[in-house]
């Protein structure tokens, strides 16, 4: 997290944010296919005096007020500042001050850009964060030509992947996903995933005033003829790096099994009641799925109750009842699993 201390899952972070905070923890081989590279110059009015630095991204971001379209926003982008009479910058190589413009231009551009729309701006009446709700509209395809240094560059067509959706004020609000799945559309709201309907693709993110939603993060992915498959690319990475990926992708695999919907039904109807009752324990009230609560704990009590194993039962809770019960009461979000 910020400063390496946890993250508060129930307090709402920035999603851009966020995201350069996760990119930039990532190994280099990770941070790629999304790293790009600013220039910042500075020139004389004549262009014969240059200053320039760099600068890597993880986000464009791009204004958005009094704007409609992406190319208003990037014909903002490209605008020079200028800096004359009394705001005249001294430059160390000439040895006085001079009239210069200030400008910033892609120099590499990354392979996935993401669009950050700059819909929460600091209001000096208010002195808060408000929320700009404007229409914007958001295309399925663009082309940042007129954004890079090298003018010859012809890699320049990006086509819309994924959005990241706002809903509610600068104060509070949900997040919700949009990711194109090569043709379909995917809509990501927590755990709950569906096939979302592209011809609701413009009120669900163009915004306005009386929209719900609004896109945020507009991720886009770069045309090109040789594009390579995740297991190329996975193949790319060091062995150590792979390794790592692979062991966690077994135990998120293993945990998507104990708390799938077979397992419980598995559970439910296992003979042995110290067995059932280890699983609702240890495994099934560190789920989410509230759905089952009521189908396993009837199933558990019955199997108590045909067993007569209720005595045990009470000496099992008071034998584990601090380093296994007590946790569920204090961590468990569920109230259907709580009261289960």
């Amino acid at each position: 997290g910020w400063g390496k201390q946890l993250i508060n899952t129930h307090e709402q972070q920035d999603a851009v944010e966020f995201m350069i905070l996760f990119l930039d923890q990532l190994p280099e081989d990770l941070q790629r296919p999304f790293k790009g590279t600013f220039i910042h110059k500075i020139t004389d009015v004549n262009d014969s005096y240059c200053s320039s630095n760099e600068e890597n991204f993880f986000a464009l971001s791009i204004d958005i007020k009094h704007f409609t379209t992406i190319e208003e926003s990037f014909n903002s982008f490209l605008k020079y500042e200028l800096f004359t009479g009394e705001n005249q910058i001294f430059s160390d190589t000439l040895g006085t001050k001079i009239d210069a413009k200030k400008y910033t231009r892609i120099k590499v551009a990354p392979p996935n850009l993401v669009l950050h729309l700059k819909r929460f701006e600091y209001s000096r009446s208010t002195f808060n964060y408000i929320k700009i709700k404007s229409r914007f509209e958001v295309p399925q395809t663009i082309d940042i030509s007129p954004l890079l240094e090298d003018e010859k560059e012809t890699n320049t067509k990006y086509t819309l992947k994924g959005v990241v959706l706002h809903e509610g004020n600068a104060n509070s609000g949900h997040y919700i996903s949009l990711v194109k799945h090569k043709e379909t559309w995917i809509k990501c709201n927590d755990k709950n995933l569906s096939i979302f309907n592209i011809n609701d693709f413009m009120e669900e993110t163009f915004g306005g005033q009386s929209s719900s939603f609004c896109a945020y993060l507009l991720f886009y992915s770069l045309d090109v003829n040789d594009e390579i498959s995740i297991q190329e690319e996975f193949d790319l990475l060091s062995p150590s790096l792979k390794n790592k990926i692979e062991n966690e992708n077994h135990q998120f695999l293993e945990q998507q099994s104990i708390f799938s919907k077979n397992m419980v039904y598995l559970a439910s109807h296992i003979q042995s009641t110290e067995i059932m009752t280890d699983y609702f324990i240890n495994i099934f009230t560190h789920s989410s799925n509230g759905d089952d609560s009521y189908v396993i704990s009837e199933r558990l009590k019955e199997n108590i109750h045909k067993n007569q194993k209720e005595k045990w039962l009470i000496n099992y809770i008071l034998s584990n009842f601090d380093d296994k019960i007590k946790p569920i009461y204090l961590n468990c979000d569920s109230n259907v699993i709580i009261s289960s």
